[in-house]
């Protein structure tokens, strides 16, 4: 289920991932630092935003009921 609530932010992120590292990579690493910076900044985004965003939706639907 981790994996999966991931898929969305790593489309989200990708590009600009993508954009930030062939400005610091060559061209060998920049695959892997591109899904490895991807992945990262994907759990950031889910765990500190989508998270409480998430419980912010919650509470205000129980509110509602």
């Amino acid at each position: 289920r981790y994996i999966g609530e991931l898929s969305y932010p790593v489309y989200i992120v990708h590009i600009f991932v993508i954009l930030f590292v062939s400005k610091i990579a060559n061209d060998t690493n920049l695959s892997l630092f591109a899904i490895i910076g991807s992945i990262l900044f994907s759990i950031i985004l889910n765990k500190y935003i989508q998270e409480k965003v998430e419980k912010m939706r919650i509470k205000n639907l129980k509110e509602k009921n």
